[in-house]
């Protein structure tokens, strides 16, 4: 799989699941069969950083994504729209 589709299924985790660490994150991607390492993971995740991708908290870092604008962000872990 291309860094593009893993960032794509990174951002749909996120969606569902904000405020997750990289470790969780490549737990879900491993579960998915996705082969990718926890480098390539915050890789992904710090070039992103302020763009697509907010780090929330430092020990450890916990990630959530940054909604496009218009995009509708209400999902069963929030429960409220934070895109108005």
């Amino acid at each position: 799989m291309d860094r593009d589709a893993i960032k794509e299924r990174i951002k749909d985790y996120l969606r569902e699941h904000p405020d997750k660490s990289a470790r969780e994150i490549l737990r879900f991607l491993a579960s998915e069969e996705v082969e990718v390492t926890k480098k390539q993971v915050n890789n992904i995740l710090y070039t992103g950083s302020g763009k697509e991708f907010e780090k929330v908290g430092d020990l450890p870092p916990r990630w959530k994504i940054i909604p496009e604008k218009g995009e509708d962000t209400t999902g069963p872990a929030n429960g409220t729209n934070v895109a108005e």
